[in-house]
């Protein structure tokens, strides 16, 4: 817009506000790094955990991995398939993005998993 026309802003342009051109800048809410945070979870065998190990990447998830630590074979097979499942729900998303409750049908392994995801969001803050 010009300093002296009271024209309407072109497209992609906003009254009032600087834009960059080309790409959009934004400042980044978590650190870069590999971040590694143990979940919990009460599983009809008792209490469960994993540990999750994520790579984050201009706030996004560019790799992750979950250890199974079960002990009782059920919650085992239970944690394999969450780990064999969970990269498609979280890598290439934000981490501000991620909520997982179900992978592959399981629902009781995911509650630990952002158990950790929360510690890990606290642990890369900027």
């Amino acid at each position: 817009m010009d300093a002296g026309n009271d024209a309407m802003p072109a497209a992609g342009e906003s009254a009032g506000t600087s834009q960059t051109t080309g790409t959009t800048t934004k400042e980044a809410s978590y650190r870069d790094g590999n971040y590694e945070a143990s979940g919990a979870y009460k599983s009809p065998a008792g209490a469960e955990e994993i540990n999750v190990t994520l790579i984050v990447a201009n706030d996004v998830v560019t790799a992750v991995t979950i250890v199974p630590k079960a002990e009782h074979p059920i919650s085992q097979r239970w944690q394999k398939v969450t780990a064999d499942g969970i990269a498609q729900q979280v890598v290439g998303k934000s981490l501000d993005e991620i909520a997982v409750d179900n992978v592959s049908g399981s629902s009781l392994t995911p509650i630990g998993f952002m158990e950790a995801l929360d510690k890990i969001r606290a642990q890369a803050q900027s």
